[in-house]
């Protein structure tokens, strides 16, 4: 903890504990906000790998003279 905020706990004593908690709880909704939005981006990601993939086999079928996968 920085000594600045050790030095105003010290002097302000119990007023500051709803703000502290309060700065506490936003900090906590931004990270759980942007955990989902990770978590959104990470199940795009691994959407668009298997459309690739398919889609990359079935051009390699096609070229081998094979059928397309369905």
């Amino acid at each position: 903890m920085p000594p600045e905020l050790l030095e105003a706990i010290k002097t302000g004593g119990a007023a500051l504990v709803p703000l502290l908690t309060y700065l506490y709880w936003q900090e906590r909704a931004e990270r759980l906000k942007e955990r989902e939005e990770h978590k959104t981006v990470a199940r795009d990601m691994i959407t668009a790998m298997v459309k690739t993939e398919t889609t990359l086999a079935t051009l390699g079928n096609i070229f081998k003279g094979g059928r397309p996968i369905p």
